[in-house]
């Protein structure tokens, strides 16, 4: 790993509690989206999708191959490689759980009611619609038929 991303500022980075547990019914997806093509770049959020994918295993118990990390996410890796591929190919969902984490930019539509989109890195935030609709991903993350689906986006500030 990167050590640009991979520098521990503080004891919430490194000092993660640790469970003796193993779910191996629960998965975690988490996108961290740092560096834009078109916008200015998010410091941190490779850094805190990698932190947040520890906490998942040491603390949630979740198997390390039930952990899915992406990096720099375009448009097509997050709602083809890693929605349809990578989550819609967990078997017997219905009895699984998953956790999503969300690291960059979101954006909103000023010409639309300020609807909400997340912001993968091949798009403009000058044209939202380009973007994920945020209500477009829970609807994707809704069709994917599992047991419980938990989602925390983070975007700065």
């Amino acid at each position: 790993m990167d050590d640009l991303y991979d520098v521990l500022t503080s004891d919430v980075d490194s000092l993660i509690p640790v469970t003796n547990i193993v779910h191996n019914e629960r998965y975690a997806l988490v996108i961290g989206n740092q560096n834009y093509r078109f916008a200015a770049s998010v410091p941190y959020a490779i850094h805190d999708a990698r932190v947040f994918g520890n906490y998942c295993g040491k603390m949630l118990g979740i198997p390390s191959g039930n952990i899915h990390i992406a990096e720099d996410a375009t448009k097509q890796m997050i709602l083809e490689e890693e929605l349809e591929d990578w989550a819609g190919n967990i078997s017997d969902r219905d009895s699984k759980q998953l956790i999503v984490y969300y690291a960059g930019h979101g954006v909103p539509d000023i010409k639309n009611h300020n609807k909400a989109y997340i912001l993968p890195t091949d798009v403009r935030g000058t044209n939202p619609k380009r973007g994920i609709a945020l209500e477009q991903f829970y609807e994707r993350l809704s069709a994917l038929g599992f047991q419980q689906t938990t989602v925390f986006i983070e975007l700065p500030p």
